[in-house]
């Protein structure tokens, strides 16, 4: 009990020893000349290192925006010379009046027709028949008609080139076909041979269109006109091919 109770005697001196060895520890350190002068120093550091931080971050920040002016500039650069011509030609002279566009339509139609005398006759002639053909006022001839033409007017119209034609009784119109020896009819609508027929739905194209005497053979007597056999030779040199 005795050793006990001298233990527990010692026990403040121990507490306060310690607590003195505290105090000087804290003492020392936060007014020791070294750790005074780090602290300070440390604070200036870190206040160095985030200035320079920022200072980059601003730098850098300049920089892309110089960057992107000068690829803007750059890029207005390569229309300039464009925007200059235009500027300077639209300055120059004014503006031309746009003209209306017209259309011209075709108000007739033309093609070639080759009249026979036979109403017999199935196979383009040949060369010594046409001449024949041709003589007696026959023949070939290059016909105009109106675009709007009616039947009544195709016939009409054939009979005042070929007059001899008043006498077949009328008339049909053939085409060469395959062979091409051989005539093959075209066969008219109800309305009869129109120019709108002839031109957009007998397959004519620009084929020759044959014509044949309906009824009776046409008068084959030699037409002895200086003109006539004149315009035969001519016709005879530029249609040799049936």
């Amino acid at each position: 009990m005795a050793t006990v109770r001298g233990e527990g005697d010692d026990l403040p001196a121990r507490y306060i020893s310690l607590l003195q060895e505290v105090k000087d520890l804290i003492e020392a350190r936060s007014s020791g000349p070294e750790n005074t002068d780090e602290t300070p120093a440390f604070s200036s550091s870190e206040r160095q290192a985030r200035s320079s931080s920022s200072t980059r971050t601003v730098q850098q920040q300049q920089g892309n925006n110089t960057t992107q002016q000068r690829v803007m500039q750059n890029f207005r650069s390569l229309f300039a010379p464009y925007s200059a011509a235009c500027s300077s030609s639209a300055s120059a002279r004014p503006p031309a009046a746009k003209k209306p566009r017209t259309f011209q339509v075709r108000e007739t139609w033309t093609h070639d027709f080759f009249c026979l005398g036979s109403r017999q006759a199935v196979s383009v002639p040949s060369r010594a028949q046409k001449i024949t053909l041709q003589n007696a006022g026959l023949g070939r001839r290059k016909v105009v008609f109106s675009c709007k033409g009616t039947a009544l007017d195709v016939k009409t119209k054939l009979e005042s080139v070929f007059p001899k034609l008043k006498a077949g009784g009328g008339f049909e119109l053939l085409r060469s076909g395959s062979p091409s020896s051989k005539l093959s009819l075209i066969t008219p609508p109800s309305g009869g041979y129109s120019v709108a027929f002839l031109r957009d739905a007998a397959g004519l194209g620009q084929a020759l269109a044959y014509i044949r005497p309906l009824q009776k053979d046409l008068d084959m007597l030699e037409n002895q006109s200086t003109e006539q056999v004149s315009g035969c030779k001519t016709s005879l040199n530029e249609t040799t091919a049936p």
